[in-house]
């Protein structure tokens, strides 16, 4: 669903993650995929890997809020 400014992807129950290898040369890095029946969403770095690192830090980020995400989903279906 397009929420604009911005994009909402409401998990479905056929949803996945995924990380695909696209090769060894650095300019095609490995992706990580979620999709699903909402669409399909691709998150991949730079082809510079001198700049991997500050996107290291993006993906343990994004790590850690779904993380946090699913600790508070978890706790109130509990509830």
């Amino acid at each position: 669903m397009w929420d604009k400014p911005g994009l909402t992807w409401v998990i479905g129950p056929w949803d996945e993650v995924t990380v695909e290898e696209t090769g060894p040369d650095p300019a095609f890095p490995p992706v990580l995929m979620i999709s699903g029946t909402s669409g399909l969403l691709t998150i991949r770095p730079p082809s510079t890997p001198s700049t991997w690192m500050t996107r290291v830090r993006f993906l343990h980020q994004l790590r850690d809020g779904a993380d946090e995400l699913a600790a508070l989903l978890a706790k109130r279906a509990a509830e």
